[in-house]
């Protein structure tokens, strides 16, 4: 049993206030008493934090061998982790709620969803299909080679909003500081909305593609490269002045 000292500095009372809850039985102390061992609770007084419940402590090992892949597969093609934040935002409240036991599959079926509204866009702000649905393709590549186990990690860390994936390690460490490494997700008003947030938009053109450009057909014209900057100068164009 949890001493009445011990539970006075976590709820700023003295143990005799706590002794008179614990006879009244109230359910604060109920919950402390059975979620929380003596240890549990000297923990978080001295470090703010209850390691049995960090989540990042659970799947550290799992970060560093699937979803950091992530970095390697961004890195090849940056433009792919400019797709990711946008699906991310539209497809926040499916991801969560992927099922266990089919969450690779179901995974895929949001991304076939994604890829429809992106063609959509694509007509709405004229910028070529075609070219969209070939950098749909190997965005969606990326994930139909993943494992089962990749996607029940990622659902776990985009309701933790923890998607950053190039930022782990610091002088070949993993980094501790895991609110550093968290990002809100935003989710959009809803998954096919075409006039997403201004600033939301402006996010995710922050992402350096300029490595990349240099790789692209000549051919293609300069305001046709970028799907996300074109979408950018169409959300501007949509703007009501005041």
């Amino acid at each position: 049993m949890l001493t009445n000292t011990l539970i006075s500095k976590i709820l700023l009372m003295t143990p005799q206030g706590v002794g008179k809850w614990r006879k009244e039985n109230r359910p604060i102390i109920e919950l402390l008493e059975k979620y929380f061992s003596r240890n549990d609770l000297e923990e978080f007084l001295e470090k703010k934090t209850v390691s049995k419940y960090d989540f990042f402590a659970l799947v550290e090992p799992e970060l560093i061998h699937k979803y950091t892949s992530l970095q390697f597969d961004f890195i090849q093609n940056p433009y792919n982790e400019k797709l990711y934040l946008d699906f991310l935002s539209r497809y926040k409240k499916e991801i969560i709620q992927l099922e266990r036991l089919s969450a690779k599959d179901d995974f895929l079926v949001l991304l076939f969803d994604y890829h429809a509204t992106l063609v959509k866009i694509a007509e709405e702000i004229n910028y070529s299909t075609l070219f969209i649905s070939k950098e749909f393709h190997e965005f969606y590549t990326i994930f139909s080679t993943k494992e089962h186990e990749f996607f029940i990690l990622l659902s776990t860390l985009v309701k933790n909003d923890f998607i950053f994936y190039n930022t782990f390690f610091e002088d070949g460490k993993i980094e501790k500081k895991y609110e550093k490494l968290k990002r809100v997700i935003s989710p959009y008003e809803n998954k096919e909305l075409l006039n997403i947030p201004l600033e939301q938009i402006k996010k995710i053109n922050d992402i350096d593609t300029s490595k990349f450009d240099i790789q692209l057909n000549a051919s293609v014209e300069p305001e046709k490269k970028d799907f996300f900057e074109v979408y950018e100068e169409y959300l501007l164009e949509q703007e009501i002045p005041f």
